[in-house]
Protein backbone atom coordinates (compact mmCIF):
# COMPACT_ATOMS: atom_id res chain seq x y z
CA UNK A 1 0.00 0.00 0.00
CA UNK A 2 1.22 3.47 -0.81
CA UNK A 3 1.24 6.36 1.61
CA UNK A 4 -1.60 8.03 -0.29
CA UNK A 5 -3.70 4.89 -0.06
CA UNK A 6 -3.06 4.59 3.69
CA UNK A 7 -3.90 8.26 4.17
CA UNK A 8 -7.12 7.85 2.19
CA UNK A 9 -8.09 4.78 4.23
CA UNK A 10 -7.49 6.71 7.46
CA UNK A 11 -9.59 9.59 6.13
CA UNK A 12 -12.42 7.17 5.30
CA UNK A 13 -12.26 5.73 8.81
CA UNK A 14 -12.57 9.25 10.25
CA UNK A 15 -15.50 9.95 7.95
CA UNK A 16 -17.31 6.78 9.01
CA UNK A 17 -16.87 7.69 12.67
CA UNK A 18 -18.21 11.18 11.97
CA UNK A 19 -21.14 9.76 9.99
CA UNK A 20 -22.03 7.41 12.85
CA UNK A 21 -21.93 10.30 15.32
CA UNK A 22 -24.08 12.52 13.10
CA UNK A 23 -26.57 9.73 12.46
CA UNK A 24 -26.88 9.15 16.20
CA UNK A 25 -27.38 12.89 16.74
CA UNK A 26 -30.07 13.06 14.03
CA UNK A 27 -31.83 10.09 15.61
CA UNK A 28 -31.80 11.79 19.00
CA UNK A 29 -33.10 15.04 17.48
CA UNK A 30 -35.94 13.12 15.79
CA UNK A 31 -36.91 11.45 19.06
CA UNK A 32 -36.99 14.75 20.94
CA UNK A 33 -38.79 16.72 18.18
CA UNK A 34 -35.93 19.23 18.00
CA UNK A 35 -36.17 22.14 15.58
CA UNK A 36 -32.48 22.31 14.56
CA UNK A 37 -32.57 18.91 12.86
CA UNK A 38 -31.86 20.20 9.35
CA UNK A 39 -28.33 21.38 10.13
CA UNK A 40 -27.30 17.95 11.37
CA UNK A 41 -29.05 16.21 8.47
CA UNK A 42 -27.27 18.43 5.92
CA UNK A 43 -23.90 17.71 7.54
CA UNK A 44 -24.70 13.99 7.53
CA UNK A 45 -25.48 14.06 3.80
CA UNK A 46 -22.34 16.08 3.03
CA UNK A 47 -20.15 13.62 4.95
CA UNK A 48 -21.89 10.68 3.30
CA UNK A 49 -21.16 12.07 -0.16
CA UNK A 50 -17.53 12.69 0.78
CA UNK A 51 -17.36 9.11 2.05
CA UNK A 52 -18.62 7.75 -1.27
CA UNK A 53 -16.02 9.69 -3.27
CA UNK A 54 -13.17 8.78 -0.91
CA UNK A 55 -14.16 5.12 -1.06
CA UNK A 56 -14.23 5.33 -4.85
CA UNK A 57 -10.71 6.73 -4.77
CA UNK A 58 -9.53 3.78 -2.69
CA UNK A 59 -11.08 1.29 -5.10
CA UNK A 60 -9.58 3.10 -8.10
CA UNK A 61 -6.12 3.18 -6.54
CA UNK A 62 -6.27 -0.52 -5.73
CA UNK A 63 -7.46 -1.46 -9.21
CA UNK A 64 -4.71 0.50 -10.94
CA UNK A 65 -2.06 -1.05 -8.72
CA UNK A 66 -3.42 -4.60 -9.00
CA UNK A 67 -0.98 -7.06 -10.62
CA UNK A 68 -1.92 -8.53 -13.97
CA UNK A 69 -4.17 -5.69 -15.01
CA UNK A 70 -3.55 -4.00 -18.31
CA UNK A 71 -5.25 -0.90 -19.59
CA UNK A 72 -5.49 -0.15 -23.27
CA UNK A 73 -6.40 3.12 -24.85
CA UNK A 74 -9.64 3.24 -26.79
CA UNK A 75 -9.56 5.09 -30.11
CA UNK A 76 -12.13 7.84 -30.30
CA UNK A 77 -14.17 8.16 -33.49
CA UNK A 78 -12.96 10.65 -36.06
CA UNK A 79 -16.37 12.17 -36.81
CA UNK A 80 -16.89 15.60 -35.36
CA UNK A 81 -20.43 16.49 -34.25
CA UNK A 82 -19.41 19.36 -32.02
CA UNK A 83 -21.55 22.43 -32.50
CA UNK A 84 -22.76 21.52 -35.99
CA UNK A 85 -26.39 22.52 -36.48
CA UNK A 86 -28.81 22.55 -39.38
CA UNK A 87 -31.05 25.48 -40.32
CA UNK A 88 -33.60 24.48 -37.62
CA UNK A 89 -31.00 24.52 -34.84
CA UNK A 90 -30.76 20.74 -34.47
CA UNK A 91 -27.44 18.94 -34.31
CA UNK A 92 -26.38 17.80 -37.77
CA UNK A 93 -23.73 15.47 -39.18
CA UNK A 94 -20.62 16.92 -40.72
CA UNK A 95 -20.77 16.54 -44.50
Amino acid sequence: MTTTNVTTRNDVKKLTANIESLAREVSIKLDTNATDLLDFANELVRNSMTFVFALGEIVALEQVGAPGRTHQAVKVGTQNYHNLRDNRGRFAKKI
